[in-house]
């Protein structure tokens, strides 16, 4: 997940440019907001809903070592734009103009902490429910807290 300019958390996106297809955008806005190149055909569709707009909430399985690679580069990506934009008013890769960080969401609970402490932050739009159906339904994990 990641942390918003406005205080809140969310996932990564944004809308869709004229004639652009959903995976497009979506390959365009993880690519503006933390840094990396998704594998489209690694992509699947986790949920859709109608909230003030449509959403979609998309999913990429990924190994272990493909977790840490894509973990070293969103802050090797971080690093390199808050210099960039420190020292370089030239820079317009829009990179970090929405975002100001990355959160590891904790799945394990511990006497009140980790996940069940994480789901009361404040959250973007659709994100507490889309966090909710990756743990429910995708990593088959039950908390009380889901019921």
């Amino acid at each position: 997940m990641i942390d918003r300019w406005d205080g809140r958390m969310g996932f990564p996106g944004g809308t869709a440019d004229e004639g652009e297809s959903l995976l497009e955008a979506l390959e365009r806005e993880i690519k503006e907001e933390i840094g990396i190149q998704v594998c489209i055909p690694k992509v699947h569709e986790i949920a859709s809903h109608e909230w003030k707009i449509g959403t979609h909430f998309y999913g990429m399985e990924v190994n272990e070592m493909e977790f840490m690679h894509i973990y070293y580069h969103i802050l090797n990506n971080f690093a390199r734009s808050i210099l960039l934009h420190a020292y370089q008013e030239e820079d317009r890769s829009r990179f970090l103009s929405e975002t100001t960080g990355i959160k590891i969401v904790p799945i394990v609970s511990h006497n009140g902490k980790g996940i069940d402490h994480f789901v009361s932050n404040a959250f973007a739009g659709s994100a507490r429910e889309d966090l909710h159906i990756l743990l429910r339904e995708v990593l088959e994990l039950e908390y009380p807290f889901l019921q």
